[in-house]
């Protein structure tokens, strides 16, 4: 199978079981329909969140132990143990996901029902985490988001990551915008948690400080800047596979649609998110203190 359209990286290698030839990519046939495994009694996802579920009650009953009494972390022990399962969540997701796309890919574009391993591997991952962070939210206004915009982040990206793993659909992409995406988030875990206890924010001045740079910096480049340019490919891949028509593709063709609508919607949240930074930024280089607060 010869492929043309080239992958938006340059110097890829092919991995992921499929396996280079000449020029041309040999990829594995595909699973029938499914490849996910979205119904059997404990599938791999349900475990994970399980797992996240168990790191998080680990960290409350340390946070709410006697010994800890008095502590700002006890004052908020929800906020407090949903920290570590979020920044192992973020990590796993990044080193993964991120890993693959950059050394893991095929070296040029397969078609968009193709089953990866890696594609499978980060949506089954997602869907774990997703999971667990709308149930922290339950609790947690801050973790809501002032407009409620995490809520909605978080049940796109699940959406997104179960229509992956369940119908095998866009496991090329997969990598990219659940996995490179999140190299940002790693940092952002440090960030968000000095924010919500200031005490600790002032005690470790430097650190935070240092968390945010990174921050900001692999958001930019990640999410301001290559999420948007990698959206441009994944459409003109989209509306090639709709002009084949639905028989062009194993799954229904509305998981198209939907993935197109959520993309567009996510990229306007990137966006958002950016002008937020740029505009701390600005802050910053004038040297006024209310950088520090955003």
């Amino acid at each position: 199978m010869l492929l043309s359209q080239p992958r938006p990286l340059l110097g890829a290698r092919g991995g992921g079981g499929n396996e280079l030839v000449g020029k041309k990519m040999v990829v594995p046939a595909a699973p029938a329909m499914l490849s996910g495994s979205m119904e059997t009694c404990l599938p791999t996802w349900l475990v994970l969140f399980f797992a996240l579920f168990a790191l998080h009650m680990l960290c409350y009953t340390v946070v709410t132990a006697p010994s800890w009494k008095g502590s700002s972390l006890s004052a908020s022990p929800h906020l407090a143990a949903h920290f570590l399962p979020q920044l192992v969540g973020f990590a796993v997701i990044a080193f993964n996901g991120g890993g693959a796309w950059f050394t893991g890919m095929p070296a040029t574009e397969p078609p968009i029902d193709v089953y990866l391993q890696h594609g499978e591997h980060v949506s089954c991952l997602m869907i774990a985490f997703q999971l667990y962070e709308l149930a922290a939210c339950i609790p947690a206004k801050r973790l809501r988001g002032a407009s409620y915009e995490m809520v909605g982040h978080h049940v796109i990206t699940l959406l997104l990551s179960t229509l992956a793993y369940k119908y095998q659909a866009y496991h090329y992409w997969a990598p990219c915008f659940m996995g490179v995406a999140e190299i940002s988030s790693v940092p952002l875990a440090l960030v968000d948690f000095f924010k919500q206890f200031p005490t600790l924010k002032a005690k470790f001045a430097s650190l935070n400080e240092i968390a945010r740079n990174v921050f900001a910096v692999a958001f930019l480049a990640c999410r301001g800047v290559y999420w948007p340019y990698s959206s441009v490919l994944f459409f003109r891949t989209s509306m090639a596979a709709l002009a084949k028509g639905p028989s062009a593709v194993i799954f229904p063709v509305g998981v198209i649609y939907t993935f197109c609508v959520c993309n567009v919607l996510m990229t306007c949240l990137q966006w958002y998110w950016t002008f937020l930074i740029l505009k701390t930024l600005v802050l910053k280089l004038k040297g006024d203190e209310r950088h520090k607060e955003q």
